[in-house]
């Protein structure tokens, strides 16, 4: 602990001494300002980077919930790099941490892609790069990109939700319609709970931590992923057709000798948008084929499902906002499911739905927003609170703060096992 709060000192000096050379920035004359534009490599550092330092800290409110003090301590500084050519642009995105919780100093490349346009309607982006489609929120049918769900629940900024990816993306404009292609040469995994710092439901043993965390292996075969979109717009109506191909981002499935495997998925689906009842109305459909047991007669692997999900989005009053979803999944092949499965009482409905609910308000010139999400599952009767608050200073200056409710009527349902692991967090960050 006294090894953060150094630490924590040394990012208050260093954003005073950012925040006096800053100052002294504004006032340079508008000569000086303009003798330093230009395309060369000589430009200033200061007019390259920006990015942030960062203190976050969290606690369990159940001291049962882990053999670890606390889900979160770190200090990390983000610095993004963006550089345009004549022929193209280079873009990095570079996380420092130190992670307190496990005793970890690591540098993480978020991004490090270079974009071009070949054509006047053709761009490819090359590298590391964030991705993502579909109208979910929070809520994910075709969006197959990889997500980090240990950061998402233990406090961490939601952009950090969205995991990189290293691929290549071809995006086509038409007249009409739009085409995104994007290829992923290694198979890029979610950041999926196995057990490092949450607790959850295992067969036979009930909510608990593996005192090993759990980690799958890679694909061995095959394991690129093939992921397309069709978009345009219409009349106001925004609609897309999506294609996938390549593996569950968790490993669901498990082998002959009880060990988690990512097994093979394709999924296809469509989504609509549009403005209506004076907010916009969105719809999304997926149909997931589970191609290593197509029939649903293997139990240690997912059937087909058809997913879907319905929502709507207004404002409320000034500076209040409000959404809605309604989210539906359907498995197929289900009585061969409980015909062939070891503990039929544990498995999913065959209609599994969930609703969420989002409320948004701002205030003080928009500086202070307040935000209430809610997951609520009709059918297992278990659910998940996020109540965010974030305070903006001044321009450099944000305090973010939250707390994570987990509860559920069942031991072994989605939130129900991640009922130990409510807590209340805090994030202190100085942008330069």
């Amino acid at each position: 602990m006294f090894i953060i709060i150094r630490l924590f000192l040394l990012v208050i000096f260093s954003a005073f001494v950012l925040s006096i050379n800053a100052s002294q920035q504004h006032t340079k004359t508008e000569e000086q300002w303009n003798e330093g534009w230009g395309d060369s490599w000589d430009t200033p550092e200061e007019q390259l980077f920006h990015g942030f330092l960062e203190f976050a800290n969290s606690y369990w409110l159940d001291d049962k919930a882990s053999h670890i003090d606390e889900p979160m301590q770190e200090l990390r500084l983000r610095l993004d790099w963006d550089y345009a050519f004549d022929v193209g642009e280079l873009t990095t995105k570079t996380d420092l941490i130190h992670d307190a919780v496990i005793d970890n100093t690591d540098v993480k490349l978020r991004e490090l892609n270079y974009q071009f346009s070949p054509g006047q309607s053709t761009d490819i982006k090359l590298g590391r790069q964030i991705l993502t489609w579909g109208t979910g929120d929070l809520v994910f049918i075709n969006d197959l990109f990889p997500k980090d769900w240990q950061s998402f629940f233990m406090g961490r900024d939601d952009e950090y939700l969205k995991a990189p990816s290293d691929a290549i993306r071809f995006s086509w404009f038409g007249s009409d319609s739009n085409l995104d292609v994007v290829i992923t040469p290694e198979f890029e995994s979610d950041e999926y709970l196995s057990g490092e710092r949450f607790s959850f439901y295992i067969p036979s043993i009930g909510i608990s931590q593996p005192q090993t965390p759990i980690h799958a292996a890679q694909p061995v075969h095959r394991d690129f992923e093939f992921a397309t979109r069709l978009f345009g717009t219409e009349n106001g109506l925004e609609w897309a057709l999506y294609g996938y191909r390549g593996f569950y981002k968790t490993p669901k499935a498990i082998d002959n000798n009880a060990n988690p495997y990512f097994s093979r998925l394709n999924v296809w689906g469509a989504s609509v948008r549009q403005a209506a009842f004076n907010g916009i109305v969105k719809f999304e459909i997926g149909q997931y084929l589970s191609l290593d047991d197509p029939g649903g007669h293997d139990s240690l692997v997912p059937n087909d499902e058809f997913r879907a999900l319905i929502g709507y989005e207004t404002e409320l009053a000034k500076n209040l906002t409000g959404s809605f979803q309604f989210y539906l999944e359907k498995t197929q092949d289900y009585q061969s499911l409980i015909n062939n499965s070891l503990t039929p009482e544990f498995e999913q409905r065959e209609w599994h739905t969930q609703v969420t609910a989002r409320i948004t308000h701002q205030s003080h010139q928009q500086k202070w927003t307040n935000s209430f999400f809610v997951f609520y599952s009709p059918t297992d009767n278990d659910g998940h609170l996020r109540l965010t608050s974030d305070y903006r200073f001044n321009d450099e200056w944000k305090l973010s703060t939250g707390l994570f409710l987990f509860e559920g009527e069942k031991e072994h349902s989605f939130w129900g096992q991640l009922q130990q692991n409510s807590s209340v967090w805090m994030r202190l960050r100085y942008l330069f």
